[in-house]
């Protein structure tokens, strides 16, 4: 089995998606809802921070695990509590993740995020076929938008085309950092 997909597995719903939790995750999952009910009052001191974070008090339900397909295009962190039986995974859909600001204390340092293949990118250009073609192999082009202030990128999963992305602030391009918390879109601010 999965080893991702073992333990004990609640949902919240939240506005932009559900949150999961998986309490246990190298545990067998609860025999019962009584068993449930006693996990996630022994996470306690990690729901009370994670409500804090969401902005809103998020109601847990026992699920069954989801499969492994369920959990693609979500982010999630590994959290470690103060003992074995409180140790947990969170994910959240992408879209949702980048609408909140980075976890505040005590639940960010408890908090483990795997690494994840990102993009950086300073500007788009929409580019038709006939203009790619007379693109020379090895060519550049140069976006006016990346050479002049302020200098903003978007950093986003790999695999995406568009869509979550997180702002980072590249005034200092030795040194780039989040930006505020400002979405950009496709074609701009």
């Amino acid at each position: 089995m999965d080893t991702m997909l073992r333990g004990t597995w609640f949902e919240a719903a939240c506005d932009g998606g559900a949150v999961r939790l998986c309490l246990g995750p190298d545990a067998p999952a609860a025999a019962h809802a009584a068993e449930a009910a006693i996990r996630l009052q022994r996470a306690e001191d990690l729901l009370a921070p994670l409500d804090d974070w969401s902005g809103a008090a998020l109601a847990w339900r026992p699920v069954e695990a989801p499969a492994p397909r369920a959990q693609r295009g979500r982010a999630s962190a590994r959290w470690r509590g103060a003992a074995a039986a409180q140790e947990g995974r969170v994910s959240w859909p992408w879209d949702l993740l980048s609408t909140w600001q980075a976890p505040p204390a005590p639940l960010a340092p408890r908090l483990e995020w795997p690494l994840v293949e990102a993009v950086l990118v300073l500007a788009e250009l929409p580019v038709g076929h006939d203009e790619l073609a007379l693109l020379e192999p090895g060519g550049a082009v140069l976006l006016p938008q990346a050479l002049q202030p302020p200098w903003h990128g978007v950093l986003r999963g790999a695999g995406e085309a568009s869509g979550a992305c997180v702002v980072v602030d590249l005034s200092t391009p030795s040194r780039p950092r989040l930006a505020a918390r400002i979405r950009l879109d496709k074609g701009g601010e």
